[in-house]
């Protein structure tokens, strides 16, 4: 029974990380969309006294090069960069990089998981796990929505053992266009994009 309750504990772990990860990427590769979208609700124009077209052409640059392994240098048309924000996206390319392979990875996982809880019938007793799971992130929405600045912080100091993610304006510009305010929305992406990710495997596992 010990053995059959880990197996079911460890499947519903593998799911939510799957959910997880994906939602990630999904955000990851819906970021400059979502960018685009918030030019003037943030006002960046005025901020940068740059136009629509320009802050999109240079966030465009900046994804492809945190998101495609084969470009090796990063070149932003209208924003010059220190060495130190450099290595800092240097670090979140890698970052970006591993979570696109593990959630690949964890979505071939995933098929199997799901295939082996229906295959031993442990479809009911995954439910609440998959409820667990889909509560969980709506607590952290609720403190980042409160406190994202400080949920904002953390996050920094445990993915990155440096302080070089603390940009100055005056060597890199490019932080002026990329305020706190952006990264709450792609947190509350994240977490729509997971819970949809999540309901769709509880609606697969409990499908008769």
């Amino acid at each position: 029974m010990i053995k059959i309750r880990f197996q079911q504990g460890m499947a519903g772990i593998g799911i939510i990380l799957s959910s997880f990860l994906l939602a990630v990427s999904s955000t990851i590769v819906l970021a400059p969309w979502i960018y685009q979208g918030l030019i003037s609700i943030l006002k960046l124009e005025s901020i940068s006294g740059l136009t629509a077209d320009q802050l999109q052409v240079n966030f465009k640059s900046l994804m492809g090069y945190l998101t495609n392994p084969a470009i090796h240098s990063l070149e932003l048309p209208d924003f010059q960069s220190s060495p130190g924000a450099l290595q800092h996206f240097e670090e979140v390319k890698v970052i970006f990089l591993l979570v696109f392979i593990f959630g690949f990875l964890a979505f071939i996982g995933s098929a199997f998981i799901c295939r082996w809880l229906r295959k031993k019938r442990f479809r009911l007793v995954m439910d609440p796990w998959l409820r667990l799971g889909q509560i969980m992130p709506l607590l952290v929405l609720f403190v980042a929505l409160i406190a994202f600045d400080r949920l904002f912080l953390f996050l920094h100091q445990v993915l990155f053992n440096n302080d070089l993610w603390l940009f100055d304006p005056v060597t890199d510009p490019v932080i002026t266009v990329l305020p706190e305010e952006l990264f709450l929305v792609y947190l509350i992406a994240i977490i729509l994009i997971y819970e949809i990710i999540l309901f769709v495997y509880r609606m697969v596992i409990l499908r008769k």
